[in-house]
């Protein structure tokens, strides 16, 4: 392996390599095509790059979020920002991160002058009074509202603000975080619009001209909704965009698309699978974006490297692979660093059992002095994967479980040649004995007429003799340890494999989970039994006689059409209660005749769990005002609502799961009739039901009922593949060309 180095070394020294002619980006971002040097192809990321794109159009603020390396900024630059150009939009970018700590300004000043950098020319309209506090709920607004923007061909354009890894703003800032947020969350509210006036003597009308793109790791989305909730702005929670690892037709593009003319055709398939291979994640069989970029720029700086080659062949491919790739790119990234650097890399990022390990980045950056270079360009291996409780430091991991092999066996090697070292140490002690003893033994035979002498080297012989017997038993019990940390890796290993069995068995029980919590979020709710529309609120629910507003009550007009729905229910059912278990409760008769509605909330709230609980609310009654009342109203619908639902969409799941389950076994007609009344116990239309009833039904070959489905479907969500992307019924149709790829 010494030598592979060496000769890997040396031809990066004997040929410089021209890296502007590698088409593919490595462990870099790939960049925006108006503003970038070298005019990547961007590839594998069409769909996401499209659907990404009319979200942003179609709304103020979108939330764009993935696991950290999967490729959110390169989607941005190279596939969405090309898009929304040719829509009239304008991208601008920002890393509200970034800013000079020593002399900071605002992030409202940040957002307003790198607008100004990137559209080409401001007009201000004066349609209203500069607004001059930056904390102001409707700072940015007054800004977008007074002036129009315009590109390079002197059009009206719409700024697309783009916050590049917002995770950084939670550092230290989250007060600030939460004024920017409270800000988006005006200029997201529609009834903020102007409307149509006159402004030096031509008609003017403000609508929304911006949009509001956040993009955030997904191990930290986390920040952002805790910021959400605290500011209460549930308004910012839609729009949300997951970008999934890259699928293995999209892989394939990457290979193919920027390396056209590279492979021979016989050839490219095979070494299309085996790059695949090579980045695919043994526990999810996930496709790492950054290592397959990777691998495709190295295999393309050996082919250069090959004057006599002039395609990337198989045997090219197997050779790099056959090399380890992976140990290889490690060296030459921490080529310079010192042993004891190598070596505390080695020893912390990877654990006994091999996998990989996370370490705070202050502690990395104590004992490796140049790790940060580890962090970023071609040269990265490492990437930070989360922030403490406080937003104030980084772990640091490894990129791919690819490299805990190269790892391990360097760790390995090492303490292979440390052990060596301690035998040959060792053998040299017990040579060196052997040689005292046998001259002490000649001494011996030479001087038998000398007794003192004798006597002299006797005391010698016995003392070299009980070192020799110290010496062996060292060395027994050196062995005794090796065998017994040689047993107890042995353990380890088999504690490891009953680990990795129960990991898998609860990664799919997960994945179930998770598909199942993704079909109720996008649930369509109507109420079709009772046909109730409230004037200012959506009442999707009744339960207990009782009906429910979506989610709880927005504002104190939603709060008069509860009341006079329910208030009369009410005031009847508090009696039944008070006979139960919270007879000894003290209302006063004025409160149960003026609100009875809230009384019966309290009583039968589960959150306010005991007699005391709901004692000390009825005992402040007397000195809450509107606006607490209000609050309180909020919270205990909320309460109810989310338990009726989630009563029934249990039901509802279990019958969806045996409808599938009889289908599989050939039983078409249970399965449509089990499906039916999975829909019939929602009791509301659910568009994710009907995908699932279209999908049993051409599973049993009925395609016209099938179509009919999806028709009803998008009647009922139009867009549903908005939120979800694809679903297995969806592409089944699509690619028996009874629906379009870009059916809404």
């Amino acid at each position: 392996m010494i030598d592979i180095f060496k000769r890997w070394i040396s031809h990066s020294k004997e040929q410089d390599i021209d890296d502007s002619q590698n088409p593919w980006a490595g462990l870099a971002s790939y960049e925006d095509p108006e503003t970038a040097e070298r005019k990547l192809k961007f590839c594998g990321r069409d769909d996401d790059s499209y659907d990404l794109a009319r979200l942003i159009i179609g709304n103020v603020f979108v939330t764009l979020y993935g696991k950290s390396g999967i490729g959110k900024t390169s989607l941005l630059n190279a596939g969405v920002f090309p898009e929304l150009r040719e829509e009239q939009y304008t991208p601008v970018s920002i890393r509200l991160g970034r800013r000079d700590e020593e002399q900071p300004q605002s992030y409202q000043t940040m957002i307003v002058e790198a607008v100004k950098r990137v559209v080409t020319r401001v007009e201000t309209i004066n349609v209203i009074g500069e607004q001059q506090d930056q904390q102001s709920l409707d700072y940015l607004w007054n800004y977008f509202a007074r002036h129009r923007f315009y590109d390079k061909y002197d059009e009206p354009t719409t700024p697309v603000i783009v916050f590049d890894q917002f995770e950084e703003v939670f550092r230290g800032h989250r007060d600030e975080a939460g004024t920017l947020l409270r800000q988006l969350d005006y200029l997201n509210d529609k009834d903020h619009t102007l409307d149509i006036c006159e402004v030096d003597g031509q008609s003017y009308r403000h609508e929304q001209n911006f949009r509001f793109v956040v993009s955030i790791r997904e191990d930290d989305l986390y920040r952002l909704e805790d910021s959400i909730d605290n500011c209460y702005l549930p308004a910012l929670k839609r729009c949300r965009y997951r970008l999934r690892s890259l699928s293995e037709e999209g892989a394939r593009e990457v290979i193919l698309i920027p390396g056209k003319g590279l492979f021979r055709d016989e050839e490219q398939d095979q070494i299309v699978n085996t790059i695949i291979n090579i980045v695919r994640n043994k526990e999810d069989q996930s496709i790492s974006t950054n290592l397959l970029s990777l691998i495709c720029n190295r295999i393309f700086v050996e082919y250069q490297r090959r004057q006599d080659l002039d395609h990337i062949n198989q045997a090219l491919v197997d050779n790099f692979i056959k090399d380890n790739p992976f140990e290889h790119f490690y060296n030459e990234a921490t080529h310079g660093f010192s042993n004891r650097e190598k070596n505390y890399i080695e020893d912390h990022f990877v654990d006994s059992t091999g996998r990989r390990n996370s370490l705070p980045e202050s502690d990395f950056l104590l004992h490796v002095k140049n790790g940060s270079r580890l962090l970023e360009g071609n040269a990265r291996i490492l990437q930070k994967i989360s922030t403490s409780s406080d937003g104030s430091s980084n772990r640091i991991e490894l990129i791919h479980d690819s490299f805990c092999e190269p790892l391990v066996h360097l760790r390995e090697k090492r303490e292979r040649r440390n052990r060596i070292k301690l035998i040959a140490t060792i053998a040299a002690i017990f040579i060196i004995l052997l040689g005292i003893i046998g001259s002490i033994l000649y001494l011996y035979s030479r001087n038998q007429t000398h007794e003192v002498t004798i006597a002299s080297q006797k005391k010698t012989i016995a003392i070299e003799r009980d070192s020799l017997k110290k010496a062996n038993n060292l060395l027994d019990t050196m062995k005794s340890a090796i065998r017994q940390k040689e047993e107890e890796l042995l353990l380890k290993q088999q504690e490891l494999e009953k680990i990795n069995e129960e990991y898998g068995l609860k990664q799919f029980a997960l994945a179930q989970k998770t598909e199942e919590l993704y079909k109720y979020e996008t649930m369509y709710e109507v109420d079709n039994e009772n046909n109730i529309n409230g004037a200012d609120m959506n009442i999707t629910y009744i339960y207990d006689g009782i009906k429910y507003p979506r989610y709880g009550i927005f504002k104190p007009s939603d709060l008069d059409n509860w009341k006079s729905l329910n208030e009369e229910v009410c005031r009847k059912k508090i009696p039944e209660l008070l006979n139960d278990s919270l007879k000894t409760l003290d209302i006063n008769d004025e409160m149960i005749e003026s609100d009875p509605g809230l009384v019966y909330l309290i009583l039968k709230s589960q959150s306010l769990s005991t007699i005391h609980d709901k004692q000390e609310w009825f005992n402040l009654w007397y000195i809450m005002n509107e606006e607490q009342v209000f609050k309180l109203y909020d919270i205990l619908t909320r309460e109810r609502y989310k338990m009726s639902v989630l009563q029934y969409r249990d039901k509802a799941a279990m019958l969806n799961n045996e409808a599938y389950r009889y289908a599989r076994n050939g039983d078409f007609d249970t399965a449509l009739n089990t499906i039916e009344k999975s829909i019939e116990m929602a009791r509301i239309a659910y568009a994710s039901k009907y995908d699932s009833k279209g999908e049993i039904l051409l599973m049993k070959g009925d395609t016209q009922e099938a179509v009919k489905m999806w028709n009803k479907v998008l009647e009922i969500a139009p867009d549903f593949l908005g939120y979800y992307g694809s679903t297995p019924f969806y592409e089944q149709l699509r690619k028996r060309g009874l629906v379009g790829k870009n059916t809404r």
